[in-house]
């Protein structure tokens, strides 16, 4: 479940950026021009990222993975969902976002680490680097198709009820435990 989580956010996240550029033709929510408006974007994804891996006494350094994972599907929806219409309320959605992102990739490289042996960590862990980096191009790609097809803000929909409901199995997976 772990793993898949990891893959889907990856397959997301690598739609989102794509998909931002083409909602900022038509939903940009700045007075600026379109160049600036997904500068804007970029900046606050990578400052969010920055003070994730920078701010280390903050409460989400006690979080486990799946916690981490959790919120991040949270902050997917919630950015996704927001975007199109209101794109300055999306820009907190993003920084946490990012920040969040950022909290929890040392965490997958601990786990990685600390369950697998010596002898099969180069095999199991370019396995799973191959398997982010396949689902990368399929997420670009399949989320700027859907927008080329039903629309930019309807693909954003999607995206974001996709991510609510990993929110909620995950969730539910975690209560039960």
């Amino acid at each position: 479940m772990l793993v898949f989580s990891l893959v889907f956010i990856n397959f997301i996240l690598a739609g989102i950026g794509p998909l931002t550029s083409l909602a900022m033709l038509k939903f940009n929510p700045f007075p600026v021009s379109y160049g600036t408006a997904i500068m804007i974007f970029n900046v606050v994804l990578m400052l969010g990222m920055l003070a994730g891996s920078f701010i280390m006494g903050d409460k989400l350094k006690d979080w486990e993975l799946p916690k981490l994972m959790i919120a991040t599907f949270l902050m997917i929806a919630l950015f996704a969902a927001l975007v199109t219409h209101f794109g300055l309320l999306s820009l907190i959605f993003l920084f946490a976002l990012a920040y969040i992102s950022a909290k929890a990739s040392p965490k997958v490289n601990r786990l990685i680490m600390e369950n697998i042996s010596s002898e099969n960590l180069g095999k199991i862990g370019g396995g799973i680097t191959t398997i982010f980096t396949f689902s990368v191009p399929f997420g670009g790609a399949i989320f700027v198709f859907l927008a080329n097809l039903i629309g930019v803000a309807l693909t954003f929909y999607i995206i974001s009820i996709f991510a609510l409901l990993v929110f909620l199995l995950l969730l539910s997976v975690i209560f039960r435990q």
